[in-house]
């Protein structure tokens, strides 16, 4: 029987810019054992609406050890090269949420010119309808095909970009929509003050790293996670 408390370590409240920086430069790191991403259109919208309704997305669990243990790791979220470089002894390898990190990382980080599509058709880029209505049901959007991009879709790309949400909001005022710059500044604060917790698992045995992921990810079964 493993002893979870063990492991455990103090979680950390990061708001989605510092988070979505850890993985940037390399700080936080995605293994070759976790699963492929498999959320469909729909999934990634309503995580999206999540953070604007202000409900609770989950937690993410990084195991943090002071060993490389030379674990293969993926180079690359979506269509975005990621930083496998590290200035620090500490490590840290993202156990559970690839789902939510692949998600949040391609919607708001800015993607290379001619990539907003992959190989299987997904469609990266995600948008917000700022004429979408208080009632609407679900006011996040993906462009179809060649759609022309309404004025009135915020990018969610633009909103941890000071640069570019400026350059929104002054196409806003260009298009003679200024009764829209409130709300894309109120979606810009509720993406902005958004919280994920981070729960370290600290630990240099990869045998309780190894129990851990299998207990938060029932059924998954140790096949889907070797480590060296």
């Amino acid at each position: 029987f493993v002893t979870m408390g063990r492991m455990f370590d103090t979680p950390v409240l990061p708001r989605l810019a510092e988070l979505l920086d850890e993985v940037r430069v390399g700080a936080i790191q995605i293994p070759e054992f976790q699963r492929s991403y498999i959320w469909t259109d729909d999934q990634r919208l309503r995580l999206m609406d999540s953070i604007w309704q202000g409900i609770p997305i989950g937690s993410l669990l990084v195991w943090s050890t002071t060993r490389d243990r030379g674990i293969k790791v993926i180079k690359q979220i979506g269509p975005l090269a990621l930083n496998h470089s590290t200035k620090t002894d500490l490590r840290g390898y993202l156990v559970d949420g690839l789902q939510r990190i692949t998600t949040l990382y391609t919607a708001l980080m800015s993607l290379p010119d001619g990539h907003e599509r992959d190989e299987d058709g997904r469609r990266w880029p995600i948008y917000f309808d700022l004429e979408g209505g208080q009632n609407a049901d679900l006011r996040f959007r993906l462009r179809h095909g060649q759609q022309q991009i309404p004025v009135s879709w915020l990018p969610l790309s633009c909103l941890l970009s000071d640069s570019l949400f400026l350059e929104f909001r002054e196409k806003l005022v260009a298009a003679s929509r200024k009764d829209l710059l409130d709300e894309a500044r109120r979606l810009e604060t509720r993406f902005r003050d958004y919280v994920v917790p981070v729960i370290p698992l600290v630990s240099n045995d990869p045998n309780l790293v190894t129990e851990a992921f299998t207990r938060v990810n029932n059924p998954v079964s140790y096949t889907h996670m070797t480590l060296p």
